[in-house]
């Protein structure tokens, strides 16, 4: 439960055109003409402030504000859907609002750990077994988790965690790690 990649000292998050910070200070970002929470994102930024608090630089509060800005857009099913359509440029596929991530999954997961730890608060916990719950739930039933099939159908026993939900699967190599 350290400071997750650097990312205390190495994130930074400055408004922009494309960035910008709601009432609370957590990160919206721009897709087409609206901002929207994209969960990588809340779950990155709140990691770079449980960095800086884990570094001493900045208050647990900030932390936990970020955390609970991600559980809000946790699903009932434990989910985090993005609540936009992703034109997604490696199939040209595009992903109607309420597609799911790994990566989103994954990076959650580090989140509410590390919140639980520092809190105590069992909510937290409980936020991450749901997510760890949807993240284990297979693509064919509007899951994460996929397989390496695509690639060979003799490799269908081994898990691959689908950054993006596509058609077959294109085997993201940074979301399964992040994941």
């Amino acid at each position: 439960v350290g400071d997750y990649l650097n990312y205390g000292v190495v994130q930074t998050y400055k408004e922009s055109i494309e960035l910008q910070f709601d009432g609370r200070g957590v990160p919206i970002l721009r897709h087409g003409s609206t901002y929207y929470y994209n969960p990588v994102t809340v779950a990155q930024y709140a990691l770079t402030m449980y960095g800086r608090y884990y570094r001493g630089v900045a208050p647990l509060e900030a932390f936990v504000t970020a955390a609970d800005a991600l559980a809000e857009l946790q699903d009932a099913r434990g989910a985090f859907p993005y609540p936009f359509a992703y034109p997604y440029y490696l199939t040209g596929e595009t992903f109607p609002p309420g597609w799911v991530s790994a990566m989103a999954q994954g990076l959650a997961l580090s989140v509410f750990e590390r919140a639980y730890v520092a809190t105590g608060e069992a909510r937290f916990r409980a936020a991450g077994n749901r997510a760890l719950e949807f993240l284990l739930v297979p693509k064919s039933e509007g899951g994460p988790r996929g397989t390496l099939a695509d690639l060979d159908p003799l490799l269908s026993g081994y898990v691959s965690f689908q950054e993006y939900p596509s058609t077959p699967d294109t085997y993201t190599l940074n979301g399964h790690m992040y994941t």
